[in-house]
């Protein structure tokens, strides 16, 4: 157990009490494992505390930033964030302390690409089920089978199927609606890569049909199908249709 372990586990029983008046007023987390949660302000002190005194102890951090505790998981986050020069204006909260949620996952790709390119020895486990390091093939495999889209409070719902050599999304209107009927896209699958986000793009081999006009009545030309993928989670990934915005997709077989 190293002295960061030592640290998060008082922390688990009671955080730091608030050195400042700023530390004690402002938005809070609405709990941390059952008790009344506590101000992001004292929270972002309380991650400048953690003794990082080099980028192998960064590697003391993962467990913490996936701990049950939302409280424990943000400490940890914003010091990872601090260390290792992240962009903060990429994030919102809480979903850079959801393990589940992109912006947390982008955060733990650049911290494996910061050990990385620093050399550090990573044990073996340590990111685990993060897929933080994809290759093609693990990709492609990856991503074989039904998932339908995490819609709670929306309209519409995303179903996709990918075969590994055609790729299918149905929008289907939420409640059913005679009005609204469900709107099918196919492609054969032209190729699969990995970015430098790990992120999977499927570029499709034919292109989206239009016969519509867009603004000013420009004709809207045919485009390339493509999406992407960005696995986070045994059986969760987030998916993007062009350029639109990410919604989240849980694999159902």
């Amino acid at each position: 157990m190293t002295a960061i372990d030592t640290l998060f586990r008082s922390w688990a029983v009671k955080l730091p009490e608030a050195a400042t008046l700023s530390e004690q007023n402002g938005v809070s987390l609405v709990e941390c494992d059952g008790k009344p949660g506590a101000t992001y302000t004292l929270l972002r002190a309380t991650a400048a505390k953690v003794p990082l005194n080099s980028d192998a102890d960064l590697i003391s951090l993962v467990p913490w930033a996936k701990h049950p505790n939302p409280c424990l998981r943000y400490i940890a986050i914003k010091a990872i964030i601090a260390a290792i020069g992240f962009d903060s204006n990429k994030l919102s909260a809480p979903g850079l302390h959801e393990v589940e949620h992109h912006h947390f996952h982008d955060i733990m790709v650049s911290l494996k690409q910061h050990l990385d390119a620093r050399a550090v020895v990573i044990p073996a486990g340590t990111f685990d089920g993060m897929f933080v390091s994809l290759s093609q093939p693990e990709a492609s495999a990856l991503l074989r089978g039904a998932w339908v889209e995490d819609s709670e409070g929306k309209g519409f719902q995303d179903f996709v199927t990918f075969t590994g050599d055609s790729l299918e999304v149905t929008q289907k209107h939420l409640p059913a609606d005679p009005e609204h009927a469900d709107f099918t896209w196919t492609t054969k699958v032209d190729k699969v890569t990995v970015n430098a986000r790990q992120q999977v793009v499927v570029t499709g081999l034919w292109n989206v049909e239009s016969n519509s006009t867009g603004w000013k009545g420009k004709q809207v030309e045919p485009s390339q199908f493509v999406y992407t993928f960005w696995p986070v989670a045994p059986g969760v990934v987030w998916f993007k249709k062009g350029a639109a915005y990410w919604e989240k997709l849980k694999k159902v077989r």
